[in-house]
């Protein structure tokens, strides 16, 4: 192991806590609205801070199922309110 500068045939090779992954998101408001008026994200793409960083893709389903259906609501109410 090069970066450990071990033989990991005679040495254990040492464990280290990492983040998995980081992906951000597009920043929404509780409403499931980005900074642009009108305009909603939901899912893979959306950033709701339920689960920090680690994005799995179970957490975007929870992002899809919860907050996609109230994304809708809002986008209805915002549509019906322009003219």
């Amino acid at each position: 192991m090069i970066y450990e500068s071990i033989d990991p045939v005679v040495e254990l090779i040492p464990i280290k806590p990492v983040a998995h992954y980081t992906m951000g998101g597009i920043e929404v408001s509780a409403e499931s609205m980005t900074c642009i008026q009108g305009l909603y994200a939901v899912g893979e793409v959306a950033n709701h801070k339920v689960h920090g960083a680690n994005r799995l893709g179970g957490n975007s389903l929870l992002e899809l199922i919860v907050f996609g259906k109230e994304a809708g609501k809002n986008a209805a109410l915002n549509a019906k309110t322009l003219k």
